[in-house]
């Protein structure tokens, strides 16, 4: 049986990997990523698992193809691209959860009303949840391209390690704190140790990206190159 440290692992560089192509794909593949990724988290984050003895989720390592991409897109595209990408996904997960709701809500035929309780079983999230989610991730996403953007702004083309580090390291602090707060307090006496344990899982996410940040800046995406060179490749 493959352990929980490997597949954290194969999900965080795979997923670190995979974005890496998107990138080279275009822009239009690097929303298409990001708009799965962020759908997914939303329908996952409720399997718990064990990394190294601490409770985290293999959606926390994807949270790194997010980072990656959001930071990519903002070094080659701009800040308006990686603004237009979160509002896409907000949009996406909105939608998603309109349709869901619908879906959770008709009566399952009697044969297979087995399948309709399990449906809801997984899928029932509660409104705080979902709002929490989405207002979270609207927050953090534009803190991070706003910070990315204002380092660059200081450091031009220099230090890519200190605006894609810094933006993330704060971004998605407030993120974590705040997105367990909103969620949960109330519910758990323990929401600050659970947010700083996630936290400290997000971080090591976030390290895990420099070489393919780095990597990004030796591909050129297929629709910034020239019509020519395209048709020649």
């Amino acid at each position: 049986m493959i352990s929980n440290e490997l597949l954290f692992a194969l999900a965080l560089f795979g997923g670190l990997s995979i974005s890496l192509g998107a990138f080279y794909l275009g822009r239009f593949f690097v929303f298409v990523l990001m708009v799965t990724i962020t759908l997914y988290l939303g329908i996952t984050e409720a399997k718990v698992i064990e990394v190294f003895g601490w409770p985290t989720t293999i959606g926390t390592a994807l949270f790194g193809v997010l980072m990656l991409s959001t930071d990519m897109l903002s070094e080659r595209y701009g800040r308006k691209a990686a603004f237009e990408v979160t509002f896409y996904s907000i949009f996406a997960v909105l939608c998603f959860q309109l349709f869901l709701k619908i879906t959770l809500l008709a009566e399952a035929t009697p044969d297979m009303q087995f399948m309709g309780e399990a449906m809801s079983t997984v899928y029932t999230t509660s409104f705080r949840m979902v709002f929490a989610g989405i207002f979270v991730f609207m927050v953090s996403q534009s803190l991070d391209i706003v910070l990315f953007y204002r380092i660059r702004q200081i450091t031009g083309d220099k230090w890519l390690w200190a605006r894609n580090k810094g933006s993330t390291i704060v971004s998605q602090g407030l993120a974590t704190y705040l997105f367990t707060f909103l969620a949960f307090y109330g519910l758990f006496d323990d929401w600050v140790l659970m947010a700083t344990t996630n936290y400290c899982f997000k971080l090591v996410v976030a390290f895990s990206d420099t070489f393919f940040i780095y990597a990004s800046k030796y591909i050129t995406p297929r629709d910034l190159k020239a019509p020519a060179t395209i048709a020649a490749s």
